[in-house]
């Protein structure tokens, strides 16, 4: 009645995809973006590409998407045009001072290569061989190469292809918003398709966290369906029988329900490492069962049902009871951390497994009781035969590999993977509509960061500390945007203009001809032929596609200031760099941010680098601790700990030969891992313990049925092995090997050491 009780409670229970929710509510990324949702969103867009070989056609369909879109009540605004009449007057002028800087070189070094009377001034040093550079000589060529060849459209260079920009009025952290207008333009797609007859797609970055909770919800499903399934066929081999198999999970979703009925008003939406808890947490409960109930029916080969019950819960319950405190402090460890990935998996992790112990001593009792006057448990023997514990001497020379390559593999400091992309998915056609997109748009459309300026004067003087840290040497900043790119003062515009003109001197020679390349000699003669104007363009002067981009949303007359990075956005070490300096700069007080997706990753990144190793630190004490106070030995602590600290050797040795990595995801379970895989050593030298160190019989005892519990445990992670999303399936995959390392050295390297008691006591 209880678990039916809870169980209303689960329908408050939901996902939430957004990425800042892993941030602790008073970081400053998590306030600015609170502060900043109206006036500045973050940077995100829907695209709707249309395609088509009839070049009028194709035109009426980006018109009509366009005005279909652009009068949505949640769509701040569409734009497929380009301002063609203002970029064509003032063109290469709309490049940035170190952008023309770094136009002058490439200049001079493209004369030094082409004409054989000009002194090869860069012969000795090659300024493109630095990565940031060589990124900033690449950008810089697509602008040239965008500027000789302007379009009136955002179209591909075939022409075959328009894409229309969608800019929502919510933010990505409001996902059911996002939903609803993304559903919208869906179907608005599906009408042009079919009124035009033409190819029509909708995508974008706001698309990435719908396509995540998509993504998720299918591998909820599929897991739920494929774990589920395993273990019902693990515990019909196990007990043999159907009708058992009610009585082991009863009260393991008793606890389940218990335990969630909670998770909404403690924890909130469930995140992307969360999410999938209910399934693990229902593989490494139902071991608890599964002791307790294999105990009680080899006691009744013996024993009165009321002997047999007692003598359960006072051997094996103490076990289980020690061996889900153990699972549960590590987890509960993780609550206090600030990570929210980590604290709330700790949360719901810790909290369960404490709901799932007091379901097992109070309502698995009785039930045991009334199973057995039903007639559904029956005495039965044990499920291990004549598998016999290893040499000694063999379990010494296997420890010692262990250790060798487990050092190996933490000394090569190549365990965590600092690539973002872990956290995705694997939508083919995700990536079918990105190959088409960056035919259109061939550069990053969102800022890695964004701030906003009250006034001029304040984006001004923002601008020009972050222009002088872009200048120097090893600086992170590929390039800013706002509205001076269009409107720059009299002073940057004559900088500008003289730039351009030293530049247009170079190429007044007839060497240019020689260019081979016929992209670069195509924007080299449209740079020759190009006039600068005499004065820049004014604020009030600027079209209304190109304020729409860089002035607030909220109709408050703020700028916004974007700043694009000059390094990988995927790559940990180059986010953590780029952050830093950011982070360093003596900005304006006046200026408000930065939020974005990079910066956000950024900071994740930063708390779980600093956390980790704390984390795991005390977890590992917590685990530690009740085995110690149960014992009152410290040798007996260590013999218990033994196949949990080799295991964890084994795993780490494994990961570095097969060039397995952590990420920011999966680092998760290791706190869970020291807690989970202490539960085998604890069972096992109980066990042996109680019958006098004889390691034959408990081998026999206790090795099928901790294989059963290992299996079981493992099926709740195998959901996430077969998920679409990177990040959950590398915790799957991580999750299952150490699984599998701590039962190796749990039934085959501790029975070995504790061989020696065994030949004492003989």
């Amino acid at each position: 009645f209880s678990c039916l009780l809870s169980s209303f409670f689960l329908v408050d229970l939901r996902l939430d995809t957004n990425i800042i929710r892993l941030l602790p509510e008073k970081s400053p990324v998590s306030q600015w973006v609170r502060e900043l949702r109206g006036p500045v969103g973050d940077g995100g867009y829907f695209t709707i590409l249309v395609k088509s070989s009839d070049r009028k056609t194709l035109i009426n369909a980006a018109d009509f998407i366009h005005k279909q879109t652009d009068n949505l009540p949640d769509v701040s605004f569409s734009i497929y045009q380009k301002p063609y009449e203002f970029i064509e007057k003032y063109k290469y002028l709309l490049l940035s001072l170190p952008a023309l800087e770094r136009l002058y070189d490439y200049a001079v070094r493209l004369e030094s290569e082409t004409n054989p009377f000009s002194t090869d001034l860069m012969a000795e040093e090659d300024v493109t061989t630095d990565r940031i550079e060589r990124n900033r000589q690449r950008n810089l060529e697509k602008s040239l190469d965008r500027f000789s060849s302007q379009t009136e459209f955002h179209e591909s260079a075939d022409g075959t292809l328009i894409g229309i920009l969608i800019y929502p009025k919510s933010m990505v952290t409001d996902l059911e918003a996002i939903r609803k207008l993304y559903n919208r333009l869906e179907y608005i797609s599906q009408e042009t398709a079919q009124k035009f007859n033409i190819w029509s797609e909708v995508g974008g970055s706001q698309i990435k966290n719908l396509r995540e909770y998509k993504s998720i919800i299918e591998d909820l499903g599929r897991a739920g369906i494929i774990s589920l399934s395993a273990i019902f066929f693990i515990l019909l081999f196990c007990f043999r029988s159907l009708r058992i198999i009610p009585v082991v999970v009863l009260p393991l979703l008793t606890g389940l329900a218990w335990a969630f009925a909670f998770v909404p008003s403690f924890v909130g939406p469930l995140n992307i490492i969360t999410v999938f808890l209910l399934l693990i947490l229902f593989g490494m409960g139902i071991d608890y069962s599964i002791h307790l109930i294999r105990h009680f029916q080899m006691r009744l080969q013996t024993l009165q049902v009321a002997e047999a019950l007692y003598e359960t819960f006072s051997t094996t319950g103490k076990s289980v009871l020690i061996s889900g405190l153990t699972t549960a402090l590590p987890l509960l460890i993780l609550a206090l951390s600030k990570f929210r990935g980590f604290s709330d998996f700790g949360i719901i992790g810790g909290w369960s497994i404490l709901m799932m112990l007091t379901a097992m001593f109070t309502v698995l009792p009785p039930l045991l009781l009334v199973a057995h006057r039903l007639h559904l448990i029956t005495p039965g023997a044990t499920l291990s035969g004549s598998i016999l514990p290893p040499r000694r001497k063999i379990a010494v020379a296997a420890l010692s590999i262990i250790v060798i390559l487990s050092t190996f593999a933490i000394g090569s400091g190549d365990l965590f993977d600092y690539n973002f992309s872990a956290h995705s998915s694997d939508a083919q056609n995700a990536k079918n509509f990105d190959r088409q997109h960056k035919k259109v748009f061939n550069r990053s459309m969102v800022p890695a960061a964004l701030y906003l300026a009250p006034d001029v004067s304040t984006l001004d003087r923002s601008r020009t500390v972050l222009t002088n840290a872009m200048e120097k040497d090893g600086s992170t900043i590929e390039r800013l945007t706002s509205v001076r790119d269009f409107a720059p003062d009299e002073e940057e515009f004559g900088k500008r203009v003289e730039l351009i003109l030293q530049a247009k001197e170079i190429f007044q020679g007839s060497w240019y001809r020689r260019i081979t390349d016929a992209k670069v000699k195509q924007w080299v003669e449209d740079f020759r032929l190009w006039q600068p104007p005499d004065k820049p363009a004014t604020l009030g002067t600027l079209p209304q596609e190109i304020l729409s981009y860089y002035m607030a949303r909220d109709g408050s007359g703020q700028f916004l200031l974007g700043i694009y990075p000059a390094v990988s956005r995927r790559n940990g070490h180059d986010v953590l760099a780029f952050y830093g300096e950011l982070e360093h700069l003596s900005l304006p007080d006046t200026l408000q941010g930065p939020i974005g997706e990079v910066v956000v990753f950024a900071e994740i990144l930063d708390l779980v680098l600093h956390e980790a190793p704390i984390v795991i630190f005390f977890a590992l004490l917590s685990v530690s601790l009740p085995i110690y106070l149960s014992s009152r030995s410290l040798r007996e602590t260590a013999l218990t700990l033994f196949p949990l600290i080799s295991g964890m050797l084994l795993l780490f040795g494994v990961m570095g030969i097969s060039g397995m990595q952590l990420n920011y995801l999966s680092i998760v379970i290791i706190p869970a891992l020291l807690g989970m895989g202490v539960d085998d050593g604890i069972h096992y030298f109980r066990h042996c313990k109680a019958h006098g160190y004889n390691v034959v019989v408990t081998q026999r005892e206790l090795f099928g049925t901790l294989s059963v519990c290992t299996l079981t445990t493992m099926i709740g992670y195998f959901g996430l092995v077969v998920a679409h999303n990177r990040g959950l399936r590398s915790l799957g995959i991580l999750a299952c090997l150490g699984m599998a390392c701590l039962w190796i050295t749990s039934v085959f390297l501790l029975p070995a050491f504790l061989e020696k008691r065994d030949k004492r006591r003989r």
